[in-house]
């Protein structure tokens, strides 16, 4: 079954002198990206009408330890995986040392710390007179005393 916006053939629908691309595809240009094929007949999956994770009542204290593990482990990949050597290094052994301890609030101004370009980061954690966003002030304290940076007060 080919694809509907560019023509490509699973090769489970092919047969043997088809070729995956279809003529017109190949001709405009088109690469097949797997998140709009259509599974079993339905249409593509539009992210904006996914429903939110139902829990059920018994269930919702365990489910909300294991998202916020699960919301730790990703912090602390994306605190590792920066983009630069120098970030991964500040923010990811913070991220180490500090993340077992943080609570939903404070994990959720941490997710929104890391979602913040790594210049303007750096600019904040290095210079202590750099002007800083009053929402991650006091992460930003707590960052530059782990690694020595600023006095202990």
């Amino acid at each position: 079954m080919p694809c509907r916006l560019c023509g490509w053939r699973s090769k489970r629908y092919m047969s043997p002198a088809e070729p995956a691309w279809s003529k017109p595809a190949r001709q405009l240009g088109v690469k097949h990206s797997p998140a709009v094929i259509p599974r079993s007949g339905l249409s593509p999956v539009n992210p904006d009408q996914v429903p939110a994770k139902v829990t059920s009542d018994h269930n919702s204290a365990a489910s909300f330890d294991a998202d916020i593990d699960t919301r730790r482990r990703r912090a602390s990949y994306r605190a590792h995986h920066r983009g630069t050597k120098e970030m991964d290094w500040l923010v990811g052994r913070f991220a180490d040392a500090h993340l077992d301890a943080i609570d939903g609030e404070r994990l959720a101004t941490f997710e929104r710390f890391l979602a913040l370009p790594d210049p303007e980061l750096q600019k904040w954690i290095l210079d202590a007179n750099a002007p800083q966003t009053p929402e991650f002030a006091e992460l930003i304290r707590q960052i530059r005393v782990f690694h020595g940076l600023a006095d202990q007060g």
